[in-house]
């Protein structure tokens, strides 16, 4: 095609950190770059014309490979952002290699963005070649070592790399334009100086009025301030409520964070207080999961899989594109045209098997991005979260494979020559991934034949299972089996022997056709269709009321249970049982769910993200077994309360008695609280009956008022449990508890839920000022929210 050039450079680089951050930087800077008024009368022209990034060039529906090829074809300089995780990346020296198919090398600029010169730049970039003439006279080429010169943007943090970005875009502008860098860079300062000058002459004249007038407004000025530092604040906290509920945890304690002031000054917010707390989870239900964020999709969501450690996602898009995404970064790692049919697993964290259209099945390794030919032209793919857990069963076989290398291949013909025709077979793995169980279900011969493979000891070995029959659902934890079929009368059992001892074996009888066995560690999970059952080992059962199909999950020690339509988790750790609320809509069909590594991946289909909800344990609200110091449950018409009443009807006569609600008294302190029908609330001091604070709304009937001497924190129980410092700021709330008294030992409070017909109690630790900013600066670390977040929320 005919060169048209379009940009005057081409920005290539490695979509990670730092590498992104500073390519988008220094895209921003060069396209708004004005050049000094002489040079650009020299060179003749004032500014670039356009800088190529694919991020913020190419459109959605764009062939991504052929517009980037485009693109370096028309563009006259070529700028390579460097580092070790550049080099990794095959795309990114394919465009070096694109560019210079068609320009000099000397048209490449280097930045370095991390990492040495040595490890950092593109091997080809560190020779030029020339034509030199043999003792024969013959031409040869020979290859000279270069050290490039490149703009230094490393940094430690983000600051210290934004610093060095002015410099190398003075320096990177010189090499395009053709000038000196010390000439640029000396006009560029002379410039900068100039407006600083007129800058500092305009603010000293303003300044001179402004001190003029402040002198006259400087109470009002003050107040003013704090209205806007407090709406500022506010603004900060709603924000942070809006990336908690968008599934971004991390982005949510990052800016309401920001809200608070270093020091506690008492002025601080108290919707920013809140949004902290509730973002940090420390007073989350101990027995609901909550969800931590959002990982966007490049398409809508048909279906995905999990791999073992939740470190990639492979999605299939409405168009059947199969997108292996890294689930940190939510970059595309790689991607293909699926067969009709889901022939698609993850081997842990080190690879994909997968089968494009009209091809064998293949194994792309993630950990060198390379892709493999398994050499199998049809089969099923089975997998489990486990050391050895991919298996394809084909006509023939079944063919166990670690990292896209062959463990072990089990020939129908070979080990099993007695079976009929008519059969299915199925592979499962123990839990901790030390063998892998192959059944044959036989349905001419109405029997079951199992075999074990040790991958320790790479050995085959058949086994005797004591039952004469198909042994339908069955599961094994590696040392039993466990199985559903029908006794000796014709009725539904359960059955349940070691795979290497048949005498140790057990059968009960059942009233539910299950469909679903789960075994781990000695731990056998059942799925009904109205219940769930688990077992002990002796198949003694209690049963969970479910109402939807459920699916297993199967880890070491752990069984997961998942409904499809019931908004929950079911999870049994050696033989106890929890269930874990969600706050997931219910009863919806097009749901996706995965457990994997301790989180839920949830997902509907058409959705263009996948929500990931974990557990979080808080050491600020745990079980309390002990026995409380219950508080004071005066009647409304207690001397105590007619006392107050009259104090505080006395100074106000809003106060009507019927208009009055409710009363409480608070414990430990001289306070109460008078509640209107409309739901104000009014904090007033028990001696004088003055009101010291207003609440415009609180829900539900105030039972129960209490301070906590030690933390002198107040809490008011209603709905919720609401907690207030010592100025009667709302600091933050327990949801859903009610304050059922005090710890005896520490004052602090303890809380009381009710859940399943059953009564929980938890020991509230409370979190201090300096605590609560010290637990935020711990979590966060050095994070900043990416560019895409900065800009959807505008915390630029």
């Amino acid at each position: 095609m005919a060169r048209n050039v379009k940009y005057d450079a081409f920005i290539s680089y490695r979509h990670v950190k730092p590498d992104s951050e500073i390519a988008t930087k220094l895209h921003k800077k060069l396209e708004s770059y004005r050049l000094p008024k002489d040079v650009a009368k020299k060179v003749g022209q004032k500014s670039l014309k356009r800088v190529f990034r694919d991020e913020a060039e190419l459109a959605v529906s764009d062939d991504l490979a052929e517009s980037i090829e485009e693109a370096i074809y028309n563009s006259k300089y070529l700028i390579a952002i460097c580092s070790p995780e550049y080099l990794e990346s095959r795309w990114c020296m394919k465009e070096i290699e694109t560019f210079l198919e068609n320009s000099d090398r000397k048209h490449i600029l280097l930045v370095l963005a991390n990492g040495e010169p040595d490890n950092a730049f593109p091997e080809i970039l560190k020779y030029d070649e020339y034509i030199e003439f043999d003792d024969d006279g013959n031409e040869v080429t020979v290859k000279r070592p270069v050290e490039p010169l490149a703009a230094d943007c490393r940094g430690e943090n983000s600051k210290e790399r934004s610093n060095a970005v002015e410099p190398a875009v003075l320096r990177l502008v010189a090499s395009m334009i053709g000038v000196r860098y010390d000439d640029l860079n000396q006009r560029h300062r002379k410039e900068q100086n100039r407006k600083r000058t007129r800058r500092s002459l305009i603010a000293f004249s303003i300044l001179g009025l402004f001190i003029a007038v402040c002198l006259f407004f400087l109470v009002k000025i003050s107040k003013q301030n704090a209205i806007i530092s407090q709406r500022y604040s506010d603004t900060l906290a709603a924000t942070s409520v809006n990336l908690l509920r968008d599934g971004r945890r991390k982005d949510a304690v990052y800016v309401a964070r920001m809200a608070l002031d270093e020091k506690n000054t008492d002025e601080y917010s108290e919707s920013a207080t809140q949004a902290l707390v509730n973002s940090l989870g420390i007073y989350n239900d101990p027995d609901e999961l909550s969800c931590d964020r959002d990982i966007m999709l490049p398409c809508s969501v048909s279906d995905y899989i999990v791999s073992s450690e939740g470190n990639y996602l492979a999605v299939r898009g409405l168009e059947q594109i199969r997108y292996v995404i890294d689930a940190e970064t939510e970059d595309i790692v790689f991607f293909y045209d699926e067969t009709d049919y889901d022939h698609v697993a993850f081997d842990g964290e080190k690879g994909l098997i997968f089968q494009r259209k009209d091809e064998n099945i293949s194994f792309y390794d993630l950990r060198n991005l390379s892709e493999k030919d398994l050499g199998i032209p049809e089969g099923r793919i089975i997998n489990e979260d486990t050391r050895n857990g991919i298996a394809i069963a084909t006509d023939e076989g079944v063919f166990l494979f670690d990292g896209g290398n062959l463990e072990c291949s089990f020939i129908y013909a070979n080990e099993a020559p007695y079976i009929s025709d008519r059969f299915d077979v199925t592979c499962s793995y123990a839990p901790d991934g030390s063998r892998a169980l192959i059944e044959i279900d036989d349905f001419d011969n109405a029997q079951t034949y199992l075999y074990t493979y040790d991958f320790d000891n790479r050995k085959i070995e058949r086994k005797t299972i004591n039952y004469i029959g198909i042994a339908f659902n069955l599961c094994f934890d590696g040392k039993y089996i466990y199985w559903r079929g029908t006794d000796f009368s014709g009725c539904l059992a359960l059955y349940r022997q070691n795979i290497d001892d048949i005498s140790d074996n057990i059968g009960t009888g059942i009233t539910d056709d299950i469909y679903g066995l789960a075994a781990s560690n000695g731990t056998l999970v059942g799925c009904g269709y109205d219940y769930l059952y688990v077992f002990d080992e002796y198949l003694n059962s209690d049963t969970v009321k479910v109402n939807s199909y459920c699916q297993c999950v199967v880890l070491p020690g752990e069984i997961i249970v998942l409904e499809d339509e019931n908004p929950c988790i079911h999870r049994i750790v050696n033989g106890q049982y929890t269930c874990f609320e969600t706050n997931e809509p219910e009863g919806n069909a097009l749901k996706i769910k995965y457990y994997k590594n301790s989180i839920l991946y949830y997902s509907e289909v058409g959705e263009n993200h996948i929500s990931t909800y974990s557990f979080h344990s808080s050491e600020y609200i745990e079980p309390y077994n002990g026995v409380c110091d219950t508080l004071k449950d005066l009647d409304y018409d207690s001397f105590e309360k007619k006392v107050f009443k009259e104090k505080v009807m006395g100074n106000s006569p809003d106060y009507s008695e019927d208009r009055i609600y409710g009363i409480a008294l608070c414990e430990n302190a001289d306070y109460g609280i008078i509640q209107l029908w409309d739901g104000q609330v009014y904090i007033c001091d028990s001696n004088t009956g003055k009101t010291v604070k207003t609440i415009y709304a609180m829900d539900g009937w105030i039972n129960s008022f209490y301070y906590d001497k030690t933390s002198e924190y107040y809490y008011i129980s209603a709905e919720n449990v609401e907690v207030y410092d010592k100025n009667f700021k709302n600091i933050f709330r327990i949801y859903g508890y009610d304050l059922a008294g005090a710890d005896p030992a520490t004052g602090n409070p303890v809380v009381v839920i009710w859940k399943n017909e059953e009564t929980y109690y938890y020991l509230v630790t409370p979190v201090k000022y300096d605590g609560l900013l010290k637990m935020a600066d711990e979590f966060l670390g050095d994070f900043e929210p990416d560019e895409r977040v900065k800009e959807k929320y505008s915390l630029e």
